[in-house]
C-alpha cells in the first residue's frame, strides 16, 4: 500500500475533527435561550438562574468557553451532564458498545442483502426477477425508516408475536433483530441498486468478454473478475452507511427503545444538555471520519491505480 497516501489521509483526520467541534460548539451557543432556565424553571429567581449559569460556565465569553472545552477534551473528558451530573464520558462508554453492536448487525444485513440482490439484478438484467427487485428496492428506498420500523414492529411483535417490541436487554439477539433489520433493509435497497449499476458497467468491459471466451465458469467470472472491480462505489456506500449507523440511528433507537448514542443524543437535545450533545456529536464525528479513513485505505487494496500512485 502507498505509504504517502496512507499518511496523507490519516493527517487529514485531525483538522476535520477540530473543525467539527468548533462549528458544533459555536452553533449550540448561538441557539436562543439558556439551559439554566430549563433546569431551574422559568419561574425561578434571577439569583438561582445566575448561579446555574455560573456553574455551567455560561457567564464567560463563547471563545473562553470553547478553550475550556478543548482543555477538557485534552484530558479525555466531555464534561458533566447538566441534569444527571454524571460524566458524559462514562455514559458514552456505556452506550457506544450498544450502538456499535446495532451498527454491525445492520451492516451485515445491508451488505449481505444489498450486494447479493444487486449481483442477481445485474446478471439477470431486463428479466422478470430484475424488474421485481427494482420495484422492491424502490419501495424500500421511498419508505421512511420510522414507518418501516413501525411496520416491522406491528407484524413481528403484535401479529406474529415472535419478537419483543422494544428494549435492549443487554444486547440480546431477540431485541436486536428488529432495529438491525429496520436499518439494514433500508440501506440494502440503495446498496442493491448501486451494485447493480456498477456490475452492469463492469460486465460490459472487454476483459469480461475475454474471460468468458476462455471458457471460465460463469460464477468465477462474476465473482472473481466482475464483482471485485465493481466494489469501489459499493465500498463507498457501505462506509457511509456504517458511519451513519455508528453516529446513532436516532429514529430507530428511539422507536425500539435501544439504549444507544442516538437515543442519548435525542434526550440531550430535548433537555438542552449541551455537554451531552457535544459529546455525542464529537464521538459521532470521530467514528464517521475513522470509517471514511478505513474506506479510503480500502480503495488502495481494491484498485491498483491508487496503490501504486505517488500523488493523490
Amino acid at each position: 500500500m502507498n505509504v504517502y497516501y496512507t499518511v496523507q489521509r490519516t493527517l487529514m483526520v485531525v483538522p476535520t475533527i477540530m473543525g467539527i467541534t468548533m462549528i458544533t460548539f459555536f452553533l449550540l451557543k448561538a441557539l436562543p435561550g439558556d439551559p439554566a432556565y430549563g433546569l431551574a424553571g422559568e419561574r425561578a429567581d434571577a439569583e438561582v438562574i445566575a448561579r446555574f449559569s455560573q456553574e455551567f460556565g455560561n457567564n464567560a465569553s463563547v471563545a473562553a468557553q470553547y478553550v475550556g472545552y478543548l482543555k477538557l477534551l485534552v484530558r479525555g473528558e466531555f464534561g458533566h451532564s447538566y441534569y444527571t451530573n454524571r460524566r458524559v464520558a462514562e455514559d458514552l462508554a456505556e452506550k457506544l458498545p450498544r450502538t456499535f453492536q446495532l451498527a454491525c448487525a445492520a451492516l451485515c444485513v445491508a451488505a449481505g442483502c444489498g450486494i447479493g440482490i444487486g449481483v442477481v439484478m445485474a446478471v439477470f438484467r431486463g428479466r422478470l426477477i430484475d424488474r421485481c427487485c427494482l420495484m422492491l428496492t424502490a419501495t424500500f428506498i421511498a419508505m421512511p425508516v420510522f414507518w418501516l420500523g413501525l411496520l416491522l414492529m406491528y407484524v413481528f411483535c403484535f401479529v406474529l408475536k415472535l419478537l419483543p417490541p422494544a428494549g435492549s436487554d443487554g444486547g440480546r439477539l431477540m431485541f436486536l433483530v428488529l432495529p438491525a433489520s429496520t436499518l439494514g433493509v433500508h440501506a440494502a435497497a440503495s446498496l442493491a441498486r448501486i451494485t447493480r449499476a456498477s456490475m452492469i458497467d463492469v460486465l460490459a468491459q472487454p476483459y469480461i468478454t475475454t474471460a468468458r471466451a476462455k471458457g471460465l465458469p460463469a460464477a468465477g467470472v462474476i465473482l472473481r473478475h466482475a464483482l471485485k472491480n465493481a466494489l469501489i462505489p459499493v465500498i463507498t456506500m457501505i462506509g457511509l452507511d456504517f458511519g451513519s449507523f455508528l453516529n446513532g440511528a436516532v429514529l430507530t433507537e428511539t422507536i425500539f427503545g435501544w439504549d444507544g448514542i442516538g437515543r442519548y443524543a435525542v434526550e440531550g437535545v430535548f433537555r438542552r444538555d449541551y455537554p451531552v450533545v457535544l459529546g455525542c456529536v464529537l464521538i459521532g464525528a470521530v467514528l464517521f471520519v475513522v470509517v471514511n479513513l478505513v474506506v479510503d485505505l480500502t480503495y488502495a487494496l481494491c484498485d491498483p491505480r491508487i496503490r501504486h500512485s505517488k500523488k493523490m
